[in-house]
């Protein structure tokens, strides 16, 4: 998707990332994804469970390996780099799983598990550290009685903010966020995406915030990429997107936000069928095959991305 990358923190380049299968099959997982984060900027990635936004969040960290493509971080191209050369780049970017439970060592205590990344980059003396550790602990909502506490004894929420705190002690510039908010209850929810708004403006952080839920992203990103079977479909501002969504898809998203006012009515756009496997993607438009409005050269030629606004992208023959 085309974007200005000036003084871009993060710029990935025709990312893909195969998985192979059985029989010599290949998974396509992410298939020509484009991604460009700047400073201080929220980024919303959004689509249907399995359309690959974990896997490419995952990807731009080097947790996977990309199968190709370049990616660029804090000007270093590290699409290459080995284990060792990445190790002080994982000081600069960091993330934040789905289930906090799984993402603790339920042997470690909090005070421990927070204090784990400064004492593997040796940052600091003994005292510092755990200095650091209560200060931001308590930053985060989680006072002195909570340090020594283990996992199990804290609530889903409390656990989240733990995660949270070790993810941004060591002031990364990224962080990415998996479905960072979606196991928790509604008002805690809120409570965890107010505490991540004021750590973004307070440690001037880069969010890549990875969501299926369309509420939470209007609230939390300043631009979003919609993101179907491995592909981006389009890419727009915040406003921009949810006031004039383009792409078919993304308006079928939209229109699935329930609105809580009786009076308020919205035609519900019904998609047909289910996702095609990415084993066996199907051939030109990758969403014809659900698509309302699909016309027979969408089975045939794949769209490419134009630019319909200034910063608004969409991959659909009708503006080609």
């Amino acid at each position: 998707m085309p974007v200005n990358d000036y003084a871009a923190l993060l710029r990935a380049e025709d990312i893909h990332k195969t998985f192979p299968v059985s029989h010599g099959r290949q998974l396509k997982a992410v298939d020509g994804v484009d991604v460009t984060i700047f400073e201080d900027e929220v980024v919303g990635l959004v689509g249907e469970s399995g359309c690959g936004k974990s896997t490419l969040g995952r990807t731009l960290l080097k947790l996977h390996e990309p199968t190709s493509g370049k990616i660029i971080f804090d000007g270093e191209d590290i699409t290459d780099y080995s284990r060792k050369q990445m190790r002080p780049v994982r000081q600069k970017m960091q993330m934040v799983f789905q289930d906090p439970f799984a993402s603790l060592n339920p042997r470690m205590r909090i005070r421990d598990s927070v204090r784990a990344p400064l004492d593997a980059f040796g940052i600091g003396t003994r005292e510092e550290r755990d200095e650091r550790v209560r200060a931001l602990l308590e930053y985060v909502g989680l006072g002195a009685n909570h340090i020594d506490k283990y996992p199990h004894e804290l609530s889903g929420g409390q656990r989240q903010r733990v995660v949270i705190a070790r993810a941004v002690i060591l002031g990364p510039k990224l962080v990415v966020c998996d479905e960072a908010v979606s196991a928790l209850d509604v008002s805690i929810r809120a409570q965890v995406l107010n505490l991540m708004k004021d750590l973004q403006y307070q440690q001037h952080l880069s969010y890549l915030f990875i969501s299926h839920d369309m509420s939470v992203i209007r609230f939390i990103c300043d631009r979003i990429m919609v993101m179907y079977l491995g592909q981006v479909v389009e890419v727009a501002g915040r406003d921009e997107l949810f006031e004039n969504p383009a792409h078919p898809y993304t308006q079928a998203l939209m229109s699935a936000i329930p609105v809580p006012d009786v009076d308020h009515h919205t035609m519900k756009i019904e998609l047909s069928g289910d996702v095609p496997s990415p084993l066996d993607p199907p051939q030109g438009c990758r969403f014809h095959t659900r698509c309302p409005y699909a016309k027979p050269e969408c089975s045939k030629t794949q769209p490419i991305p134009v630019e319909i606004e200034p910063g608004h992208a969409v991959s659909c023959l009708k503006y080609a």
